[in-house]
């Protein structure tokens, strides 16, 4: 029986034929329908998809066989996707597409309903979307926590130039200079933990490159050491330090591994009771370059063990009490593994301290071994004119008072223009600038006194935003030198005393 003899008045029956064997023969779904929805012909693709031979499925209602395909009277051309149980008990999108066919007069209508399994393709949309989607959220997440670290420094700097003040102004007054050292600290601490909370969301995006080269690790511990040297007088402990006879050297970066021990510093003093015990090793054992912190502190319990490298693990601290934001060992962790090292920690259980131990690739042997520096001396800068240029008003005023209580004299502005104009007008030795002014901004202020004054003066940016991505459009618009907030007055009062020579005040 032909196409032109299906769907004369009675029961439907099966195409046969030409048709009846294409769809016998076709892979693809394809049911064809009569006028009263009801199959006259059922592809192998069909059987495979729905699970249903041909003899079982022709003469009845697609209705009843699969509702979600069943057509619409007289709707004739449409597209519909909708999702089913396949044979395979998966949820399969499929789309699925009505085509009338044209047929002889006399003849009742026929519908091809051809189904499409787009399940795999809807699937690849889904996860294509999500992983859209979550680019979008790490993105909103970057600007959000780069915006937290600019708006939690801003007040820092303000808090540090203050104290600093309060220091130099008060005298010998023991009362008052451990106040103002209590206010430093606390702010210095404030500060890494936004510095630590944006370093992991750095390393975890993958966005921080390590400038890498040879480190003596002796270096590397007594610029850690100089920088808990506050903590460790604070709190009367004995940290002592043992290295190795000969220099230990490793291919890193030098600022990172610096933070790595200074990290596990800050982990021991933080955990082990005012007086403790605090020993320092740098070894090399056999290819690798070990360091060592261990501490009498209050030790590690054996649960916490096995993931106190983990983000935002915390352990007990003397007392009882929780601390911290748990982000300086995952930090030291992710920093090691970029060096290509390892780090693990021990400890016989609560109340018997711990032992943190990193191992890094020793580097491969140099014509000379770097020469261990000499901490170099500060000395007093000499009197010169520094412009401030500062939106922030506590900021400002508190800088500008920190500079000449140490007999620098201030030219200070709290906009951009302003800042230039004061820049011409005195010819300044140096300009501290913050970059994120409002209007005309900092690197632009200083593209305007480069064009003003020449290569003279000695420019220092200021900003809330830390990275090298900042520090590059620094050294672009013209500056010597960024500092990120909050800015030890101390830090920049040495870097001035090592850069500009001072003219003096006419």
């Amino acid at each position: 029986m032909g196409v032109g003899e299906v769907g004369r008045a009675g029961p439907a029956t099966a195409v046969s034929g030409s048709v009846g064997a294409l769809l016998e023969a076709l892979a693809a779904a394809v049911v064809l329908v009569d006028a009263a929805g009801r199959v006259v012909g059922w592809s192998a693709g069909a059987r495979g998809l729905f699970d249903l031979e041909a003899e079982h499925a022709v003469g009845r209602p697609l209705a009843e066989l699969v509702p979600a395909l069943a057509p619409e009277r007289g709707a004739g051309t449409w597209v519909r996707d909708v999702s089913l149980v396949g044979a395979d008990g998966r949820l399969r999108a499929l789309r699925v597409t009505a085509t009338p066919l044209p047929v002889d007069e006399g003849v009742g209508a026929l519908t091809v309903l051809a189904c499409e399994d787009r399940t795999e393709a809807v699937e690849l949309e889904r996860r294509l979307a999500a992983v859209g989607e979550a680019a979008r959220v790490d993105a909103r997440h970057a600007e959000f926590l780069a915006m937290l670290g600019h708006e939690l420094r801003n007040p820092l700097m303000p808090v540090l130039a203050a104290a600093h003040a309060i220091r130099v102004a008060a005298g010998p007054n023991p009362a008052i200079q451990r106040a103002a050292r209590v206010i430093e600290r606390q702010a210095r601490h404030l500060g890494r933990l936004v510095d630590d909370l944006l370093d992991v969301s750095r390393i975890r995006h993958g966005k921080i490159e390590l400038r890498l080269e040879r480190v003596d690790l002796a270096e590397a511990v007594q610029d850690a050491l100089a920088g808990v040297e506050h903590l460790v007088r604070a709190g009367h402990y004995d940290v002592s330090v043992a290295l190795a006879d000969e220099p230990v050297v490793v291919r890193g970066d030098r600022a990172r591994l610096v933070q790595v021990v200074a990290n596990l510093l800050h982990n021991a003093l933080k955990y082990t009771s005012p007086g403790g015990q605090i020993l320092v090793t740098v070894a090399r054992e056999g290819h690798e370059a070990v360091v060592r912190v261990r501490d009498t502190g209050l030790g590690i319990e054996p649960e916490l063990l096995p993931r106190i490298f983990d983000l935002f693990a915390q352990g007990a601290r003397p007392g009882g009490a929780r601390g911290g934001l748990g982000l300086g060992l995952a930090l030291v962790r992710q920093i090691v593994l970029l060096h290509g090292g390892r780090v693990s920690a021990a400890s016989a259980g609560l109340g018997h301290g711990s032992e943190f131990e990193v191992r890094l690739p020793v580097a491969a042997a140099a014509a000379q071994p770097p020469a261990r520096a000499a901490a170099p001396s500060v000395a007093r800068p000499r009197p010169a004119r520094v412009l401030l240029v500062e939106d922030n008003t506590d900021a400002r005023d508190m800088l500008q008072t920190a500079l000449e209580l140490e007999g620098h004299f201030v030219y200070a502005a709290g906009v951009g223009t302003d800042g230039v104009l004061l820049g011409r007008e005195t010819a300044p030795d140096a300009a501290v600038i913050d970059l994120g002014l409002p209007g005309m901004d900092g690197y632009e202020v200083a593209r305007a006194l480069r064009e003003a004054l020449g290569p003279g003066p000695f420019l220092v940016a200021l900003s809330g935003f830390g990275g090298e991505e900042v520090a590059r459009r620094a050294r672009q618009a013209g500056f010597d030198a960024h500092l990120t907030k909050p800015v030890d007055p101390a830090e920049l009062l040495a870097l001035l005393g090592s850069r500009v020579g001072g003219r003096g005040v006419a």
